[in-house]
């Protein structure tokens, strides 16, 4: 047993504990991605007119949108345009 349990600690700790940071670090982002879509989703219901961008530029500072970002807005601005 003292055998087993000499493998399976460094087994552990080299294999193990780096895929569940991994894992934990891409939950942690792609909540945040989620959360920042229900805000400017939620943005968008209330003042169509709104410059999305700007707004997401003041309210996140720290990370500009992406260029697929940019897409998902303005196609839904778009979208928004060509219902009225």
């Amino acid at each position: 047993m003292d055998h087993l349990t000499e493998i399976l600690v460094p087994i552990a700790c080299g294999c193990i504990l780096p895929i569940v940071a991994i894992v934990s670090g891409v939950r942690k982002k792609i909540n945040e991605t989620n959360q920042r879509t229900q805000i400017v989703l939620a943005a968008i219901e209330k003042n169509p007119d709104m410059d999305i961008e700007e707004m997401i530029w003041h309210r996140m500072p720290w990370s500009r949108p992406t260029s697929r970002w940019r897409v998902i807005v303005t196609r839904a601005g778009s979208a928004r345009g060509s219902s009225r």
